[in-house]
């Protein structure tokens, strides 16, 4: 999975904000005011995968101290199963290596 991928998917739930970091995006946490809090607080990792922490697409919170992954996330999000299934398809098909 790649940057615009996580950004279209999650973006559908999620409001970004301009960050120049080419490993992170920035957002306003959906879980906290509606999603309107003051200042950014929510992250979501989108570089390439290194160990547990650092998964493509897993997201954290500063001001809750609350992590998910990817799946995690978007069933908290209130994705239906339908659409969750169809993008971890995607995400496979990205992580596969290519012949």
């Amino acid at each position: 999975m790649n940057r615009e991928t996580v950004e279209a998917i999650l973006g559908q739930y999620v409001n970004f904000v301009p960050y120049n970091d080419k490993n992170n995006l920035k957002g306003r946490c959906p879980f906290h005011k509606g999603g309107m809090e003051k200042t950014p607080s929510f992250f979501v990792y989108v570089g390439p995968n290194q160990g547990l922490r650092k998964r493509t697409g897993s997201a954290f919170c500063h001001t809750c101290g609350e992590g998910w992954g990817f799946v995690t996330l978007l069933k908290k999000l209130g994705a239906s199963g339908e659409f969750i299934d169809a993008h971890v398809e995607i995400a496979e098909e990205f992580a596969s290596p290519k012949k």
